[in-house]
């Protein structure tokens, strides 16, 4: 089943990719089309709950339930209840806020400036809250207000790596990105693809996390329908990294973004093959600290140019971000672009007034975080379910 499900996404993401570019506007109807199916799906228990209770009713005001049949009535009021109890459980499931350590402007004020001044210039959703975590790369991150995705709570959640292993310069290119994809000034629809597909799959997690057996069955619906929009949505998915890429060039240069995609894509490389595996194999014994030295000891400007030209040369695969290639020659590259010596470290500037104390903390909530998976511990979303359980629902 599970080869199946994947050899179907695979050709769906395929077939999706090769209408996306032979005819973009059908491509967008079809994959807008299906972007709202899970609101559908949500919406069924509770419009199904309202359409049996009025049929009840009315029956009852015209000449009560004898006018007909005793087992149809039966029927419609087992359906109702029914309903309204899938109905009532869904309105209990809540979405978990991102793990992170929280930041806010008294403690870092040219990092929330920066963010301030971009928000502003793009006209860009505010950002609700800003957190530091341990992931390689800057996330905008909607979290749905309830379980039907109407209303949103917006996290910016930045990897300390991206701080630790950037200049200043590319750390705010980067950010800059980011922020700019999540405007929806350049094509609201590929946004809204893009956002409808995370928001899908991220509540198929979650359900999937409830033992109840009634949530059992909403999530198999759910994760199937998600894998299927995931698909379907891969094209739309690369093509908003990429007019993210072209939205940024209203504050930045095509040379300064160009430089920071591809040291973007080297520090992803220098994090996956060089830094986090010494930290599996001695946890304790390396933190975030020592990225700079490791860095330093690691990555020469050798080892760049080899990479660069390695990941220059990698193609597009269905559900991978689009490749180096692609963003250079999307901002009018068609060559491996020139890197330059990178001076600065944007931790310095932006974790300040206390970096390696900032750097530290967050250090510590990677070895917490760690910890706890390892004991089969709670995340924010297992807290989540949690408190569910104890409202007595679960």
């Amino acid at each position: 089943m599970v080869k199946f499900m994947s050899s179907l996404k695979i050709s769906i993401a395929r077939f999706a990719m090769a209408l996306f570019h032979r005819h973009p506007f059908s491509y967008k109807v079809l994959a807008l089309s299906v972007s709202v199916w899970g609101y559908i799906i949500l919406l069924s228990a509770p419009a199904c709950a309202f359409m049996g209770g009025y049929i009840l009713w009315r029956q009852c005001a015209v000449g009560g339930l004898m006018t007909i049949t005793q087992e149809l009535s039966i029927v419609t009021g087992m359906g109702v209840v029914a309903a309204g109890w899938i109905s009532f459980r869904l309105l209990r499931v809540t979405y978990a806020k991102p793990d992170g350590i929280n930041i806010d402007a008294n403690s870092h004020p040219e990092l929330f400036h920066l963010i301030y001044e971009t928000v502003g210039i793009y006209n860009a959703r505010p950002v609700d809250r800003v957190i530091l975590n341990c992931t390689d790369k800057i996330e905008l991150i909607r979290t749905p207000a309830w379980i039907i995705p109407f209303c949103y709570h917006t996290t910016l959640a930045i990897g300390l790596p991206v701080l630790v292993g950037h200049t200043t310069r590319t750390f705010a290119c980067l950010l800059t990105h980011r922020i700019a994809q999540y405007t929806g000034k350049y094509n609201r629809e590929i946004e809204f693809i893009t956002q409808m597909s995370k928001t899908w799959i991220k509540l198929g997690v979650l359900l999937k996390k409830y033992q109840a057996a009634d949530y059992a069955v909403l999530a198999t619906i759910i994760n199937a329908y998600a894998s299927i929009n995931q698909a379907l949505a891969d094209p739309a998915i690369k093509q908003n990294e990429l007019l993210a890429d072209t939205a940024s060039l209203e504050l930045i240069s095509r040379a300064d973004m160009a430089q920071a995609i591809a040291m973007d894509f080297i520090n992803r490389q220098f994090m996956k093959l060089y830094f986090w595996s010494k930290v599996r194999h001695h946890p304790t014994r390396f933190s975030l600290l020592d990225v700079a030295a490791v860095r330093h000891k690691a990555l020469t400007e050798e080892k760049k140019i080899q990479w660069l030209n390695d990941l220059f040369q990698l193609p597009n695969r269905p559900f991978q971000r689009p490749t180096l290639r692609s963003r250079l020659q999307n901002l009018g590259f068609a060559q491996i672009i020139e890197l330059r010596h990178q001076a600065d470290n944007a931790a310095t500037l932006f974790l300040a007034p206390k970096p390696n104390d900032t750097i530290a903390q967050v250090d510590q909530f990677r070895l917490k975080l760690q910890s706890r998976k390892h004991r089969g511990g709670r995340t924010n979303t297992d807290k989540a379910i949690v408190r569910h359980r104890h409202h007595g629902v679960a």
